[in-house]
This record gives structure tokens, sequence and C-alpha cells, in this order.
């Protein structure tokens, strides 16, 4: 059994029940009570975790966790701990870069939240990054951009989408048009998966960051940066420059200077 002090929860008799009025904390493997023992068991044909809460000698609460709700019972069993993977909070980007000359960049990124208001029109926002290439020579990258639109409306205007790379210095490296990107196509509370292949130069040592330009469609407009689309991110868009800012990488060797590949 297991002591943890303090929550009131709703009585309930009957053998289980979906939800539990008065212990929001339930639903996130967390329990703060009272006088409340806690008795838990892995049923292994669901793979669902169960526990019953005891208040006091009659009144008890039988309760039904399962991934459903962000997490999962992982290696239970019968009288040993129980170990919970929970959704990670929401936070700045997280990156992960392998590799040396031939890298690969994979990220996770965040939605901002909306507040307290409901804003009406799109919410354009970046779920996961990848990219792969060669900074010892040209080569060709290989993109991935999963993109989710958190808002009641879709895109009114197609935009065309840039990746950009650039210098720690400000030097521009790497300008090129994600045609395959088509952010107007990612309905209300859908989800899309965008892949691209595009030339891309050799890389001296230095310090770079990767962005989205994500320009205005009105010509006049176009190098305005108040005016570009910035994703609805954390950590992610930059209203002083307009851009969308996904990773940062660092070329410790001498860039080769080889023929694009075929």
């Amino acid at each position: 059994m297991l002591e943890l002090p303090g929550v009131r929860c709703q009585r309930a008799s009957g053998p289980s029940i979906k939800s539990l009025s008065g212990c929001p904390s339930a639903a996130f493997g967390v329990i703060s009570s009272r006088g409340l023992k806690i008795a838990k068991e892995v049923d292994g044909s669901l793979g669902l975790l169960k526990a019953r809460i005891v208040a006091g000698k009659h009144a008890s609460i039988v309760f039904t966790l399962s991934a459903m709700l962000g997490f999962s019972a992982l290696g239970a069993r019968p009288g040993e701990n129980l170990k919970f993977a929970v959704q990670q909070a929401p936070g700045p980007p997280q990156c992960d870069i392998k590799g040396s000359g031939e890298i690969t960049i994979t990220c996770n990124y965040s939605a901002a939240s909306p507040g307290t208001e409901q804003i009406a029109g799109p919410r354009i926002a970046l779920d996961h990054a990848s990219l792969f290439f060669d900074t010892d020579q040209d080569s060709h990258m290989k993109i991935g951009l999963t993109v989710s639109n958190r808002g009641s409306a879709a895109i009114s205007q197609s935009r065309t989408v840039y990746i950009a790379i650039d210098g720690t210095d400000g030097s521009n490296y790497l300008r090129r048009a994600l045609p395959h990107v088509d952010l107007s196509k990612v309905a209300p509370q859908q989800t899309v998966v965008f892949s691209e292949t595009l030339l891309s130069p050799a890389f001296p040592r230095g310090a770079y960051a990767i962005y989205l330009w994500i320009p205005s469609p009105e010509t006049s407009l176009k190098f305005d940066p108040s005016h570009n689309l910035l994703l609805n991110n954390i950590g992610v868009p930059d209203s002083a420059t307009g851009l969308n800012r996904l990773a940062t990488f660092t070329v410790n060797a001498s860039a080769g200077r080889k023929k694009h590949p075929h």
C-alpha cells in the first residue's frame, strides 16, 4: 500500500469509474491526498494501470489510467514500482544533432499557448523537423517538416516557404524555396507532413542557424519582416527578423569544394 498525503475525491461505490470529480491531478499520474491509501495493480491483458483509493474503511474509488491520458505503465509487475512515461512539458525546441561532415538534425517543437482568448483564424505550428546534409561538400539536403494548424481556419493565401541558413556573422549561405511545402493545405485542427530534397552547398568552418522564411505573397511586401508569417511555437519565431529559427549547427572542419551530386 502506498501512503500519499492529501486530495478530496468523490466517493463512489461499484467496481470502477472513468473520471474523478475533484481529483484532476489523477489524470497525470500524480495524486496529492491526506489520509488516503492507494492500492495499485496492472491488468496485463489490457495494459492498463488500475488504482483503488481507499478513504477510511468503507468508501473506495477505483479508476483506470491508460495511455490515452498521455502516459503508460512501463515494465510494471505485481510487487514492483510503477514507472510512468509522461508527455514532455511545453518549452523551447529540443534538437539532436548526429554526425560529422554528413549530419542529421532532428528537432521537436512546442506550440505556443493560445492564452485565455481564442483568436480566430489559422495558428500554424511546427511539430517536428528533420534535416540531413553534408557540410563538407555540395550535397542533396533532405528536409522533413511536420506542421499542424491549431486554429479555426486555413491560410487564405498560399505563401512560398524558404529554407535559410545563415552564419553567425550574418552571412547568407543558403536560400532555397520549398515548393512542396504548402501551408495553405494544412486544414484547421489537422497535421500534415511535408518532405523536400534540394541542393545544398558545402559549409566552411563556423556556426550556423537554420530558419524558415515565409514572406508575404505580395511582391512589394516580400522583404518586409513585419509581413512575414511567424510560426505559433515557443522559441521559434523572431519578430525582429521575421524568421522562424529551427536549429543551429557548427562545422569544425574546413569544407571541401566538390561538384554537385548527380
